[in-house]
This record gives C-alpha cells, structure tokens and sequence, in this order.
C-alpha cells in the first residue's frame, strides 16, 4: 500500500503553543493522518490550507497541506519547501 502525504511549508515557524500533537513512535495510517490533517487546517486556518491534489490509484485523496503566513503575502510568491512523506 502507498500513500501520500505533501506538506508544503511556504515561510512559516509556527510557535510551541500552535503544535499539534503527533507521536513518531508508531505508524500513522490513513485515517488518522487525514484527521491529523483537518484538525491543523481548521485549528490554525489563518497558517494552514488542506487541499486534495487528486486521488491514488486505491482512491484515496492525495492531500496537499499548505503553511503560510498569508498576511506577508501568497503563497505562490514565496520560497518553498515540499515534505513527501508517509509512504508505505
């Protein structure tokens, strides 16, 4: 099974008080990694944009979360960085 995840973090540190709390000592499937998603989109939608970039070939969403500062300007005119992750 392989699953996709892109976080793309666009000129942006976010504070201790703005964490979420995720454990690295275990697998995170699907599910939770999709609800881990929505909770920091919607905990901090002024930093954070969860999008669907399509769906994989099993018909999951391939989501794109976005971090940005969107008060010093979009996105598309700042300089990037693309984390790939939880594939299995």
């Amino acid at each position: 099974m392989r699953v996709l995840f892109f976080i793309l973090a666009v000129g942006i540190a976010l504070p201790a008080s703005a964490q979420l709390p995720l454990t690295f000592d275990r697998y995170h499937g699907f599910d939770e990694m999709t609800a881990f998603l929505r909770q920091a989109a919607a905990a901090h939608p002024d930093l954070a944009a969860l999008a669907s970039l399509g769906r994989s070939h099993q018909g999951r969403e391939l989501w794109l979360l976005t971090l940005t500062n969107r008060k010093t300007g979009p996105p598309e005119e700042k300089p990037a960085l693309l984390i790939d992750g939880c594939l299995d």
